[in-house]
């Protein structure tokens, strides 16, 4: 180790003030023997002294750590201390130059708290102090907040301190020792320092010596205490004076406040009490803050301050130079007012030095009302990893930690988009721009990130369902999902629906507008009308679709099929229970068919379907065996064949009920749908059935309810009302609970002795036509309905009592699951 200065001939060796930490050969050390020492000799007995002290460092610190050094006498400069050079420019940083007895009110730690000063440095200037001092040190340890004498006693930055040390920090000169023994001023209790405008690096080295979680430990502190702290120089200490110099009270030279000053002093205040949101206005507002606090700092915000000047809790030392202080923040409130969103967002990076990390930051967060972008696109972009991406985000995100700033173009964005919900996202973010509160369209998720940003809890949300971004209440996200989930149910199970009945569906099931509803699925990419005038409309890409597929099924069977003819087929499938969208309905959509082609009211496939690909196992089978026997067959014949190739009978009535491609010529007469048959083919094969009675159109079934049928008039599916036989009058009277077969809530049928009313809604909704045949089962226990749609074969099987045991739809499915898994 190289030794230059120490030790000196004629100087202590051992310092006097840590000897006891030394190992006793060397406490003990005659250095009356080393008067006339060679520099080599002093050289090897000074390296064992301060490696001896190095191991020792900690226990010093913890046990004479806070002792004060030795006070050099009057009249002794720096320069006569001959001290080794790194020691000589530490004390020059202390500023103790112009008055050397400074020295003693630093402890040991407060020099080994200095970079750069370390064991010899200390051993150095004690040894030195050893030999210049006459008097001794004190042994008592000082407590932090009073190494630099009693804070009453000490005097608080003035006006010229602040501009002492503006220049020390341009001119790069050594903060004066007078300065350092001024303190702060005493803070309000409730100041966050962490809401202080301060660059970054003063924030940080307050953080690390704990102020920000106790602010109050900030004040009286002098600016030798602040100077000690790890890396806090002259710069940071020029920060921190200028943001907290609203809190220091100048002495202010008499101007003559006049009467007319005290009177326009009391309007502005009164105008500041009043200010509209001036509630809003923090004292730790980013770019309201440092001017509100010089007009009060004690105020919390804007309306306070004025109170406070009014009810004279603050009373200024200088009202002249208070007026246009106050002047111009209301005028920075009228310009903040009058701003655009994106300029009020764009305003608070504005003080950021750095224009690419602001950049980073708008582009995070998304304050230029684009789309937000992710840390891994930003890092694309400025060629940095994502981690220098979040670092640098973080640290302008503390900007805005803990506080609330005013920004009421933002507010008045929220409450906008909150007047609008439930809504289409593209159609709030153009009303926005149509109410002067953006330039351009504002993408809602970045004003949701702006808005928690600045601490505001925005009440919506942005679902995004098939590309369609709607806006909703906060917990109502999936309302767009749910509404589209109910129409691909619907449109699977019945090919095509109204817009009526999807509203009907949400309103029921959920509580999502009707007008939210229909916008959401008109926007859907693959929405198509099939009759915009009523409202039908259907979803082409929907691969399961009911309709779709029984059309399939009868093209397949026959070249070309009436419309009427295959809208039959079509309601026959059981889960539709007789209904089918109307005519017009399936004939625009087999237009929209790629795979169709329609020559006016016929429809013909252009693709050549194979029985194997489109029919199940169990059609097949019916299909050739009426293929083979002729267009038409009696039922028991056919019934009879099937049974042969291995068909259940349960099964086999199932399909002759409900399968597309099977049609009813007349009662016991089954064939092929879209098959020519002979005439007199059919007269020939019906069954002779000896009628005992003429048909009927009302009854009873068997559990007591009541059921009467219909075949509907183009009047009557207008109208939606239908007569009452004059032999029920005395049952149906009243009103009824109507239901569809399938179990979905139609409203409520009422009733007279004369007739029925209320059919309409369930006629539009589910596309019934003339010509349709109409049951309605009434329980008059209950008070409820049931209708049931279908042909000609619906009526009679209620007239022949096969209402009453009509299979469920569960036992429907629960057949054909029975016959795929024996296939």
């Amino acid at each position: 180790m190289a030794i230059s200065n120490y030790p000196r001939p004629g100087y202590p060796i051992v310092p006097s003030m840590l000897r006891e930490f030394l190992p006793t050969e060397l406490r003990s050390l005659d250095e009356s023997a080393y008067k006339n020492a060679s520099g080599r000799e002093l050289m090897e007995i000074g390296e064992q002294i301060i490696l001896a002290l190095r191991s020792e460092l900690v226990t010093i610190r913890e046990r004479v750590g806070n002792r004060r050094l030795p006070t050099p006498p009057r009249g002794l400069r720096l320069a006569d201390l001959e001290l080794e050079t790194r020691t000589f420019n530490r004390l020059m940083e202390l500023g103790v130059q112009r008055d050397l007895q400074l020295i003693g009110l630093f402890t040991i730690n407060n020099l080994l708290a200095m970079r750069n000063f370390g064991v010899k440095s200390l051993v150095d200037l004690l040894t030195t102090l050893d030999l210049v001092c006459s008097q001794s040190w004190s042994d008592q340890p000082l407590e932090p907040a009073h190494q630099f004498g009693d804070a009453e006693s000490r005097d608080v930055i003035n006006r010229e301190d602040i501009k002492t040390i503006r220049e020390c920090c341009v001119l790069r000169f050594n903060v004066p020792a007078e300065i350092r023994l001024r303190r702060l001023p005493k803070l309000q209790e409730n100041l966050k320092v962490e809401n202080l405008e301060l660059r970054n690096r003063t924030y940080n080295c307050l953080e690390k010596a704990g102020f920000i979680d106790h602010p109050e430990a900030l004040s009286d502190q002098s600016v030798a205490d602040l100077l000690l702290l790890p890396s806090f120089g002259r710069e940071t200490l020029a920060d921190l004076v200028a943001v907290l110099e609203p809190f220091f009270c100048f002495a202010e030279e008499d101007e003559g406040q006049s009467t007319a000053t005290a009177n326009e002093l009391a309007i502005q205040a009164k105008l500041l009490e009043e200010l509209a949101g001036g509630e809003l206005i923090l004292n730790d507002d980013p770019r309201l803050g440092n001017l509100l606090r010089t007009i009060s700092t004690q105020a919390e915000n804007a309306q306070e301050a004025g109170k406070a000047l009014l009810n004279g809790s603050t009373v200024p030392t200088n009202p002249a130079k208070l007026l246009p202080k106050i002047q111009q923040f209301r005028e920075q409130i009228e310009s903040l007012s009058e701003m655009k969103v994106e300029e009020e967002l764009a305003s608070f990076m504005a003080g950021v030095r750095n224009r690419r990390n602001a950049e980073i930051f708008t582009r995070r967060f998304g304050l230029d009302g684009l789309k937000k972008e992710t840390l891994q696109e930003l890092g694309d972009r400025y060629v940095m990893t994502r981690e220098r991406v979040r670092q640098i985000c973080d640290k302008l995100g503390r900007f805005f930690t803990g506080r609330q700033p005013f920004a009421p173009t933002l507010d008045r964005g929220l409450c906008l988009v909150a007047s609008r919900l439930p809504g289409i996202a593209s159609e709030i973010e153009a009303q926005l721009v149509r109410e002067g509160i953006a330039h351009k369209a504002f993408r809602l998720e970045s004003l949701q990130s702006a808005a928690r940003l600045l601490q505001r809890e925005p009440r919506f949300s942005i679902a995004d369902t098939g590309g369609l971004r709607t806006a909703v209440e906060v917990g109502a996200q999936d309302s767009a999902t749910k509404v589209l989930r109910l129409a691909h149910k619907a449109i699977r199970h019945w090919g095509a629906l109204t817009i009526e009945e999807l509203s009907a569906r949400v309103s029921e099931k959920h509580a999502v507008p009707a007008d939210l509803a229909t916008r959401i699925i008109t926007k859907q990419n693959d929405f198509r009308w099939l009759d915009q005038e009523s409202g039908w409309f259907w979803l082409n890409t929907h691969l399961r679709n009911r309709v779709t597929n029984r059309i399939k099924k009868i093209l397949s069977i026959c070249e070309r099929i009436d419309i009427g003819e295959l809208r039959d087929g079509v309601r026959r499938n059981h889960r539709m229970g007789g209904i089918a969208p109307p005519r017009r309905v399936i004939l625009e959509m087999c237009r929209q068919l790629p795979w169709c082609d329609v020559e006016g009211s016929f429809i013909r496939a252009n693709v050549d379907f194979k029985w194997e690909e489109v029919l199940s196992d169990v059609e097949v089978v019916i299909a050739e065996v009426l293929d083979a026997n002729g267009p038409a067959m009696q039922r028991e014949r056919l019934e009879e064949l099937c049974l042969s190739r291995g068909m259940s009978r349960s099964t086999f009535y199932v399909y002759i009920d409900y399968s597309p491609i099977m049609t009813k010529h007349a009662r016991g007469v089954y064939g092929l749908r879209g098959i020519e048959v002979p005439p007199g083919l059919v007269e020939s094969l019906k069954p002779s059935i000896q009628r005992g009675r003429v048909r009927k159109d009302s009854g009873w079934l068997e559990d007591g309810k009541v059921w009467v049928g219909y075949q509907l008039s183009e009047s009557t599916v207008y109208g939606g009302v239908v007569t009452i036989p004059s032999s029920m009058t005395t049952f149906l009277n009243g009103q009824f609970s109507l239901r569809a077969a399938d179990g979905s809530v139609m409203g409520t049928l009422a009733t007279n002795q004369a007739s029925a009313w209320g059919l309409g809604p369930m006629f539009r909704r589910r596309g019934v036509e003339a010509d349709d045949y109409l049951v309605v089962v009434f329980d008059t226990a209950n008070s409820t309905a049931v209708a049931h749609i279908g042909d000609q074969g619906l009526l009679e099987e209620f007239q022949t009592g096969g209402g009453a045991a009509r299979l469920t739809t569960e036992e429907v499915d629960k057949l054909h699951s029975n016959e795929r898994f024996a296939s």
